[in-house]
């Protein structure tokens, strides 16, 4: 069963990856669900109480208060045998956030992403959370839908992926059961020829089983490419394995963040290939 470690400012968009995360737990096995705020981190408080120069205890059972009544408000949303639990830290978040994962033996960080007035700092924390996590995560869109994960699309640029990327990949589609689309996105315009037939036979070698509908896309801007390939096939999750920054810079260039957090219904689980 899964440990998944929610990310929180108290803010709308937290708020509701949150729900989103307790609805998943009634469709995949989830444990716990750790309700985390970092309260030095790159996501600040938005709705604190707490005076500037209050002490670190003060502020410990001030934030620790406000994550109860949060919690409270989630658990008729969660799964009856997944536990809700509370963790508040003086921190900052990217620098002890693998070691909270390791600590607390995490399988998920959710983390939302919202369209009021802090939006571009939580599109920033949204390429951060993923780059420095060691495990995957899940980015939620404030405007997401709650509801089951019945189509992913996994999104690939093709290029040769180790098992460990693979098992990876089945450990999660195994999990969600759901429709499958793989969208092949051609960033060095090798055109899918002779070049990439590897890495096309391992592809099918590996997701064959789920009976996906294989896409191809020469689009340059991938990020654009696969968000809007999502959304006209009314995908529930995009599913993908960054390398490297690129990928998250253009993903989340200011106009695909924009999309993403104005217009978009389409989380994103990012996961690793190690």
């Amino acid at each position: 069963m899964l440990n998944v470690l929610v990310l929180t400012d108290f803010s709308n968009a937290a708020y509701h990856a949150a729900r989103y995360t307790c609805h998943l737990s009634r469709s995949i096995p989830v444990k716990r669900i750790i309700l985390f705020h970092a309260y030095q981190s790159v996501a600040p408080v938005v709705l604190s109480t707490v005076a500037n120069n209050a002490s670190k205890e003060e502020l410990d059972r001030e934030y620790t208060d406000m994550l109860l009544d949060m919690a409270n408000q989630l658990e008729p949303e969660s799964h009856e045998d997944t536990a809700i639990d509370l963790l508040t830290e003086d921190v900052q978040l990217d620098e002890v956030l693998n070691e909270i994962c390791q600590r607390e033996h995490i399988d998920l960080v959710v983390m939302g992403i919202g369209s009021d007035t802090q939006a571009s700092e939580r599109s920033s924390n949204a390429i951060l959370v993923p780059e420095k996590a060691s495990c995957p995560v899940l980015v939620v869109p404030e405007s997401a839908e709650i509801q089951n994960i019945k189509h992913v699309v996994f999104a690939t640029d093709l290029r040769e992926l180790e098992s460990p990327a693979y098992n990876q990949i089945t450990k999660w589609l195994d999990l969600f059961q759901s429709k499958l689309d793989v969208l092949n996105v051609d960033e060095e315009e090798k055109e899918f020829g002779a070049e990439s037939f590897f890495e096309i036979k391992e592809l099918h070698n590996w997701l064959d089983k789920y009976k996906p509908e294989y896409h191809y896309s020469n689009s340059k801007e991938e990020g654009n490419a696969i968000v809007n390939f999502a959304r006209n096939h009314k995908a529930s999750l995009i599913l993908s394995l960054p390398r490297v920054r690129s990928f998250f810079s253009n993903l989340f260039h200011h106009s695909i963040t924009k999309e993403i957090t104005y217009h978009s219904d389409i989380p994103l689980l990012f996961l690793h290939e190690a």
